[in-house]
C-alpha cells in the first residue's frame, strides 16, 4: 500500500519477536502496586511512539477517491502524537479504575474514550498500525487526510500551472471555437482570445481547488465527506491533457514514473492551439479556395453559352458568384448549383436592403438630428446580407433599424434596468418581507457576492449581444439559509459535546439553587446555541470547539427564573392596560404591546399569561385600519391629477406598512389588503397626469420661448423624470415625453442666442474707453491726501470682469510718475508727501475670467500744492 510499508512492518515484527517471551512489550500486566504498573505502561507507550516516529519513511502514497495524495511524514508524526495523548489519557482512565486490562466503559463518562483500552497498542505493531491506517478499522485514516488535504490542493494546482498558456493563439477566436469550447450558441460577444479562454480555464480550476474544503463532520457523513472533497480537487485534473499525442511535454523519471513538464488543455475542452489553428486554416481556406474556383467556373461557364443575351448573363452570374461567395464564407457548402434566375431575385432582396440603408443613414428629427446610428445600420445591413443568402431559413426582407435609433443605442438604461431586477431578486432571496435577514452574515456575503459577479458583467459589457446573453438569475444553490445552517451546526459531534460542558457549567452556576428558586438558570435551547455559533461564524467542529469560552460567557448572562418572572410580569401589565375597546387612537400602545410580547419571547423564551387579550387587540386595531384604509382608498379622485402624487404615495406606504407586519400575520401568512390594486392604478393615472402635464407645458411654449419659459417648462421635465424614473419597473420617464425634441431645440436656441449675445472682450474693452474717468484729490491731513478715481465699471463687473486700479504719484522733482500701488478699491490714501507741487494720476485696468488683460486706460494727472 505505501512505499516503505514492508520496510516498516518489518521492523515491527522483528521488535514484537524480540519480546516473544512475555507475548508483548508490555508483557503480562506487571507486579505491583497500580502506580507500578502505571509507571511501566506509561514508560512502554512512550518508547513504541519514540520507535514508530524514528522508523517513518519521508513520504508516503495514500489513495483516496480517484486521488492518488502523496503524504509527508509530519503528518504521521502529528497522528502518532495523536494516538499517544489518546492512550495516556486511557491509561490515566484505566489507572483510576485499577483495572489496565478492560475497556473503559462508560459513554457519559469516557466521551471518545470509551471502548478503548491500553491492550490495543500493547505491541509495536499495533500502534504502528493505527497511525499508518494499515488495521483493517483505520480509525485515524480520515483524520490522517484532512492533514493531508491543503497540501493535496497545492500539488493539483501546482499541475495545474504548468499548463502551457505559450501554446494559444493571443487573437480573437472565431464564433465556431468559442461555441464550441463554452459550450454556448451566443458566439464570442466578449471577443475573447485564445490564451484569455485557456487561461480562464486555468485560473477558475486553481479557484474551484481554492474553494474546495472538506465539510464540517455530521453522524452522516464521516466518511464521505473526506472522500468527496479529495474527490472534488482531483476532478480538477481533468482539464489537463496527458495523452501522447499532444503538446504535452513529459518525462520518465528513474523510478519509472512519469514526470510533467507542462500540459495543453485536454482535448475534450475544444481549445484549438496555435498548431490546431495553423493546421485549420490551410485546410478551410483550401476548402474555400477549391469551392470559390468552381463557382467562377460555372459563372463563366454561363455566360459563354449566353452570348447572345451578354449583359443580362454577367448581371446573372454577378449575382450568383455574390450569393455563392456569400454562402461559402458564412456557412458550410458541400455542392455548388449551377447559376438560376432565382440568384437574380435573391440579389435585388439585399438591393432594395442597400437603398434603404442609404435612406436611414440620413433620416433626422424635427430638430434636424440623426435618427440612426450609422454603424448600427451598416452592421444589420452585413447581418441581412448572411441571412437573406442563406442556402436554407433564407429571408426575404430584414429589420434594418433594429437597436439603431440614436436614442436607444445607450447602453445604460438597459444595463440600469438589468442591475435593478438582480437586485430587487437579490434583495427576495436575502431578506423576508418583514426584513428579516434569511442568512447569516457568512452565508449573505456569499449570496452577494454570487449577485455582484452577474452585476459586474453586466457593468463590463459595451454590446447589446453582450448583455443579452447573461443570465437574468443567480443560482444560489448549495448556499444554507439560517434554518439550514443551525441544523448542520446541531449535528455536529463538538456542538453535543460543548452542550455537555455548558450544561454542568450553568450546574456549578446554579450552585445549591434549586430548580423552583427565583435564582435558578436555565441553559439555553438547542435553537438558542446553534444560533450564538452561526451568528460568530462557526461552521465547523473546530470553530464551535473554539467559541466554548464565548458561550460559557453567553451563560454567564442567562436570566434567572426571578428575572424572567419579573419581564414577563412587565409584558402582561402593558398587555393589561390596554383597553377593551381598540380604535386607531390606541395604534401606538397595541405596538408596543406586541413589541414587548416579541422581545420576550426572544429574550426569555416565554409568553406572556393573557396574550388573548392581545391577539383581541390587535385584530380589532386592523379591523379599524382596513376600515380606515377603505375610506381612503374611497376618497381617492377618480380623475387624479399630478397633485395628488403625495395622497396616493403616503397611502401605498400605509399599505405596505400594513402587509408586512408581523403583528398582522396569520400564522405565517402575511396580511394582503384587498384594494391594493385600486391605489396602484390611481397612482398610475397620477403619473399619466404628471406626463400630459409635461407634454402640454412643452407643446405651448411659442416658437420665440423666453428663458424663463423653456427653463419652467424644463423643470417640470427634470421633476416628472425624477419622480417617476423607476428601472425595476422599468419605466423609463424621459422616453415617455414624446415632444421632448421641441424643448431640447429651444434650449438648444437659447443656448446659441445667449452666446452670440454674449458681453465679450471687446464689450468689455468699449465700456472701458467709453467711461468718464475722472479723478478727485481731498486732503486728509497736513501731508497726505485720498486720491478716488470716479466712473461707470458696474457694467463690466456684472458680466464678470475684474476691474483693477494702480495709482501713481510724481513728488516734486522727480522727472516721471511712479506706481505705489494695485488694488481693486478705487481709492487711495498717500501720505508723507514732498513740499512742493505733487502730481497724481489712476490707471484703469480691466481682467477676464481667465485673467487675461483686456484693456486699460490712465486718467489725465491731478496736481496738488503741499506747504
Amino acid at each position: 500500500m505505501k512505499k516503505f510499508l514492508s520496510m516498516l512492518l518489518a521492523l515491527s515484527v522483528v521488535f514484537t519477536y524480540t519480546f516473544g517471551a512475555a507475548g508483548s512489550v508490555f508483557a503480562a500486566v506487571p507486579a505491583g502496586s497500580t502506580a507500578d504498573v502505571y509507571a511501566n505502561n506509561q514508560k512502554a507507550l512512550t518508547k513504541e511512539y519514540n520507535d514508530c516516529v524514528a522508523t517513518l519513511a519521508d513520504k508516503y502514497t495514500e489513495t483516496v477517491g480517484s486521488a492518488t495524495v502523496t503524504v509527508d511524514k509530519s503528518v504521521y508524526e502529528k497522528i502518532a502524537k495523536e494516538v499517544y495523548d489518546t492512550y495516556m489519557s486511557v491509561l490515566e482512565a484505566q489507572k483510576a479504575a485499577n483495572d489496565f486490562t478492560a475497556p473503559l466503559n462508560d459513554a457519559n463518562k469516557y466521551g471518545d474514550l470509551n471502548g478503548k483500552s491500553i491492550t490495543d497498542v500493547d505491541t509495536q505493531a499495533e500502534f504502528n498500525a493505527l497511525v499508518l491506517s494499515t488495521d483493517t478499522s483505520k480509525p485515524y485514516f480520515n483524520k490522517t487526510m484532512e492533514l493531508a488535504f491543503d497540501s493535496y490542493k497545492e500539488e493539483v494546482k501546482a499541475e495545474l500551472n504548468k499548463i502551457n498558456l505559450a501554446l494559444y493563439a493571443d487573437k480573437e477566436m472565431t464564433d465556431a471555437h468559442y461555441n464550441a469550447a463554452a459550450a454556448v450558441t451566443t458566439g464570442n460577444l466578449y471577443k475573447v482570445t485564445y490564451k484569455q479562454f485557456a487561461t480562464d480555464l486555468r485560473d477558475d480550476a486553481i479557484d474551484a481547488v481554492n474553494k474546495t474544503y472538506i465539510a464540517q463532520l455530521t453522524s452522516s457523513n464521516a466518511d464521505s465527506r473526506i472522500t468527496k472533497a479529495y474527490n472534488d480537487v482531483f476532478s480538477q485534473l481533468a482539464l489537463l491533457e496527458k495523452a501522447a499525442n499532444t503538446e504535452t511535454v513529459s518525462y520518465v523519471d528513474a523510478d519509472s514514473k512519469t514526470v510533467y513538464v507542462s500540459y495543453e488543455i485536454a482535448n475534450a475542452k475544444n481549445v484549438p492551439t496555435i498548431k490546431d489553428l495553423e493546421a485549420g486554416a490551410i485546410t478551410d481556406e483550401a476548402t474555400e479556395a477549391k469551392l470559390k474556383a468552381e463557382v467562377d467556373s460555372k459563372a463563366a461557364a454561363y455566360i459563354s453559352n449566353n452570348i447572345s443575351n451578354a449583359s443580362a448573363a454577367k448581371k446573372l452570374t454577378a449575382a450568383y458568384k455574390e450569393v455563392m461567395y456569400s454562402r461559402i464564407e458564412n456557412e458550410t457548402v458541400s455542392t455548388i448549383p449551377d447559376v438560376a434566375d432565382n440568384f437574380a431575385t435573391i440579389k435585388g432582396y439585399y438591393t432594395a436592403l442597400e437603398d434603404e440603408a442609404a435612406t436611414l443613414k440620413v433620416t433626422v428629427d424635427a430638430a434636424g438630428a440623426l435618427l440612426y446610428d450609422a454603424k448600427v445600420i451598416d452592421k444589420n445591413l452585413a447581418d441581412a446580407k448572411v441571412a437573406i443568402y442563406k442556402s436554407t431559413g433564407a429571408v426575404t426582407t430584414y429589420d434594418l433599424k433594429q437597436n439603431a435609433k440614436v436614442s436607444e443605442q445607450s447602453l445604460d438604461w438597459k444595463k440600469e434596468t438589468a442591475i435593478a431586477a438582480l437586485k430587487a431578486k437579490m434583495q427576495k432571496e436575502l431578506f423576508a418581507v418583514n426584513g428579516d435577514a434569511k442568512y447569516y452574515a457568512l452565508e449573505q456575503t456569499k449570496v452577494e457576492a454570487k449577485y455582484q459577479a452577474v452585476i459586474d458583467k453586466i457593468n463590463a459589457a459595451t454590446t447589446r449581444e453582450q448583455l443579452d446573453a447573461l443570465p437574468s438569475t443567480v443560482s444560489v444553490a448549495g448556499i444554507s439559509d439560517k434554518a439550514a445552517v443551525k441544523t448542520a451546526i446541531k449535528a455536529l459531534t463538538q456542538f453535543a459535546a460543548n452542550k455537555t460542558k455548558l450544561v454542568k457549567y450553568v450546574d456549578l452556576l446554579n450552585g445549591d439553587t434549586k430548580s423552583w428558586e427565583a435564582g435558578y438558570r436555565t441553559i439555553m435551547s438547542d435553537d438558542t446555541m446553534a444560533d450564538f455559533y452561526a451568528t460568530n461564524n462557526a461552521r465547523t467542529n473546530a470553530e464551535v470547539a473554539a467559541l466554548y469560552d464565548a458561550a460559557k460567557a453567553e451563560c454567564d448572562k442567562l436570566p434567572t427564573k426571578g428575572e424572567i418572572a419579573t419581564a414577563k410580569k412587565a409584558v402582561e401589565d402593558t398587555i393589561k392596560a390596554l383597553p377593551s375597546y381598540i380604535t386607531l387612537d390606541n395604534k401606538e400602545a397595541v405596538e408596543a404591546a406586541f413589541k414587548a410580547v416579541t422581545d420576550l419571547d426572544d429574550n426569555y423564551g416565554v409568553a406572556p399569561s393573557n396574550a388573548a387579550k392581545l391577539t383581541n387587540a390587535v385584530n380589532q386595531l386592523k379591523n379599524a385600519l382596513v376600515t380606515k384604509l377603505d375610506a381612503d382608498v374611497k376618497a381617492l379622485p377618480a380623475k387624479p391629477t399630478a397633485a395628488d402624487k403625495a395622497t396616493v404615495d403616503a397611502l401605498l406606504a400605509e399599505i405596505k406598512a400594513y402587509e408586512t407586519s408581523d403583528m398582522y400575520k396569520t400564522g405565517s401568512s402575511y396580511a394582503t389588503y384587498a384594494k391594493k390594486s385600486d391605489v396602484e392604478k390611481a397612482a398610475k393615472k397620477v403619473r399619466a397626469a404628471a406626463l400630459n402635464d409635461v407634454i402640454a407645458a412643452i407643446a405651448n411654449l411659442p416658437a420665440d420661448a423666453t428663458e424663463a419659459q423653456v427653463e419652467a417648462a424644463k423643470a417640470l421635465f427634470d421633476a416628472f423624470v425624477k419622480d417617476y424614473n423607476d428601472a425595476e419597473e422599468p419605466y423609463k420617464a424621459a422616453d415617455q415625453v414624446t415632444n421632448y425634441d421641441k424643448l431640447a431645440f429651444l434650449e438648444a436656441k437659447i443656448k446659441a442666442d445667449k452666446e452670440a449675445n454674449k458681453y465679450g472682450d471687446k464689450d468689455a474693452k468699449a465700456d472701458l474707453l467709453d467711461m468718464a474717468r475722472k479723478i478727485t484729490v481731498k486732503k486728509v491731513t497736513k501731508k497726505s491726501v485720498k486720491v478716488t478715481v470716479t466712473g461707470s465699471v458696474a457694467n463690466i463687473k456684472d458680466n464678470g470682469y475684474t476691474v483693477k486700479y494702480t495709482f501713481y504719484k510724481k513728488a516734486p522733482g522727480a522727472k516721471a510718475f511712479k506706481a505705489v500701488k494695485t488694488t481693486t478699491s478705487n481709492k487711495f490714501v498717500y501720505k508723507n508727501l514732498k513740499k512742493g507741487t505733487n502730481k497724481f494720476q489712476v490707471k484703469v485696468s480691466v481682467y477676464n475670467a481667465e485673467g487675461k488683460l483686456v484693456a486699460s486706460k490712465t486718467t489725465f494727472y491731478k496736481a496738488v500744492k503741499v506747504k
